[in-house]
């Protein structure tokens, strides 16, 4: 019964995100040919031109060919039981707790193989072709290896911990102990672990810059929270910002690209954006979301556990458990968790937006916002559908939307 049902599933999943990709496609193609057909009036057609939906076409077959490689992946997994081939390459490990862990770094490296094709050609077709790109063929593969570093560490230390603890009759809840220890954990070293591998991190240089920031941060009441310009420069034009970790150990960074894109007022802005974040503890509630989806989830796997699915499957171990389970727990999610977790996390991008208004006025805010977008060549609306399963921010025009409205009440 659970083959069939993943086989269902499976279908299910490719054909929901082919058709989603395909809407996505017949919108930028009618926006091509017609954009009075998808602007609101909040956008200056003459920001948009035919280069900006090439460029969202490129991604978004990067995006559909990526999607199926994994699909493929997934089924190539459980048609040919590949559980138990990579069981059968690591039966020679004595230690379970070992053997489980190289049983995990196995599949991460399946994965990891599968996707750096897409990661190259998104580089260095897609990002060179428009411009965007910095990133050198070294950087890149340095890049790569930190990727697959991590992904060799997390895949050891996850099946090992599973294997251990699914000895246990109340392993759904140490489990989940597990999840929300490590979103902690990873809150707390990304800051000052992960980010330093990819950028350099420097204090700001301009002094009339600094000044504003300190007044703003004295006048929000902020003293434990620092603020870092990254040199995204050697691997993109592209501008951003981000807030991240936890307590003391909180950063904002900002793209060098963009300091140098914005005036001061428009950088301060957008710092508004991530303070914004801050004070309205939006980590913390994501942190929470994710991990009453996670919940939600290890409660089916436990069902699962005991409903016939390790019969089905001809599951002997831990491992084994879990990759079947990861794969058909994976399409479950994004079938019907994805869209809500990705719509709470919009709700939060508008909410610091209208906090970044508040304290600095709509109209800075706007500007920023629209150089950002009009350097990025990010103002082109998406089909609602894919939107909800897929964007974590709304699209420029909703946030430019939101905003006017807010200067008008």
């Amino acid at each position: 019964m659970w083959k069939q049902i993943f086989w269902i599933l499976w279908i299910g999943a490719v054909t929901w995100e082919v058709f989603l990709h395909s809407l996505e496609w017949r919108h930028l193609i009618k926006m091509k040919l017609n954009p009075n057909t998808v602007f609101d009036g909040y956008v200056q057609k003459s920001t948009v031109n035919d280069k900006n939906v090439d460029y969202a076409i490129e991604h978004l077959r990067i995006s559909l060919g990526e999607t199926l490689t994994n699909y493929l992946i997934s089924a190539i997994i459980v048609a040919y039981d590949l559980p138990k081939l990579v069981e059968g390459l690591t039966a020679q490990i004595s230690l379970p707790i070992f053997r489980a862990g190289a049983f995990g770094i196995a599949f991460g490296l399946l994965f990891w193989v599968s996707s750096f094709p897409w990661a190259w050609a998104k580089v260095f077709y897609v990002e060179s072709k428009y411009k965007f790109n910095k990133t050198t063929k070294s950087i890149f593969i340095k890049d790569q290896a930190i990727v697959l570093g991590f992904i060799v560490l997390l895949s050891f230390l996850g099946f090992a911990c599973f294997a251990v603890i699914f000895e246990s009759r109340i392993w759904p809840l140490y489990l989940i102990f597990v999840f929300a220890l490590f979103e902690i954990v990873a809150m707390i070293l990304v800051p000052s672990v992960v980010i330093p591998l990819f950028f350099k991190l420097n204090p700001l240089a301009d002094e009339e810059l600094i000044f504003k920031i300190n007044e703003l941060l004295r006048k929000l009441g902020i003293n434990k929270i620092k603020v870092f310009v990254a040199n995204a420069s050697k691997r993109t034009l592209h501008s951003n910002a981000f807030v991240t970790g936890l307590g003391s150990n909180k950063k904002i960074v900002l793209f060098d690209t963009l300091v140098s894109s914005l005036a001061a007022d428009e950088v301060i802005a957008v710092l508004l954006h991530e303070l914004g974040h801050w004070k309205l503890s939006h980590a913390l509630k994501r942190i929470g979301l994710v991990l009453a989806i996670q919940a939600v989830l290890v409660y089916f796997a436990f069902v699962m556990s005991n409903v016939g699915f390790m019969y089905d499957f001809q599951i002997q171990n831990p491992q084994q458990f879990a990759i079947y389970a990861f794969l058909l727990l994976n399409m479950a999610v994004t079938l019907f968790f994805q869209p809500c977790l990705l719509s709470f996390i919009r709700r939060q991008e508008i909410k610091a937006d209208l906090f970044a208004a508040r304290h600095a006025g709509s109209s800075l805010m706007i500007n920023a916002l629209s150089k950002i977008s009009t350097d990025n060549m990010a103002w082109l609306p998406r089909h609602f559908l894919y939107k909800a399963w897929y964007c974590t921010h709304p699209p420029i025009p909703e946030r430019l939307r939101f905003l006017k409205t807010f200067t008008n009440i």
